[in-house]
């Protein structure tokens, strides 16, 4: 196993897409875990067409499957996707939250992306 710097950079980044903020307030993210039909609300981080990072309050394991829709609510822009979670970070905050890395099942176009950013 190659251990050099360059290597262990190329091993840990999951997107190979150009990310954006989501610096939109009026976007919102409705996620609902696929078994257990739990729905909660989150806010968008980042995205590319790839993945998407979403900070949310409940806590979902490496490989659960997502429900992700895109809300502008100002606009009443939606897009709807299903994702896999990749990994989940405790977030320091006064309450739990974690920023939650996904990949999306189907990549988004680029037209797509300036509508939710």
């Amino acid at each position: 196993m190659d251990t050099s710097p360059s290597a262990l950079l190329a091993a840990t980044e999951r997107r190979s897409a150009e990310r954006h903020s989501c610096n939109n307030p009026s976007v919102v993210v409705l996620v609902t875990e696929a078994l257990t039909q739990l729905q909660t609300r989150g806010q968008p981080w980042n995205i590319s067409t790839g993945g998407t990072c979403v900070v949310l309050e409940p806590h979902y394991h490496l490989g659960n499957r997502l429900n992700l829709q895109f809300l502008d609510v100002k606009d009443e822009k939606r897009l709807m996707t299903w994702a896999n979670v990749k990994y989940s970070i405790l977030i320091p905050s006064h309450r739990e939250m974690y920023l939650t890395g996904v990949e999306l099942q189907e990549e988004l176009s680029e037209k797509e992306l300036p509508l939710f950013v």
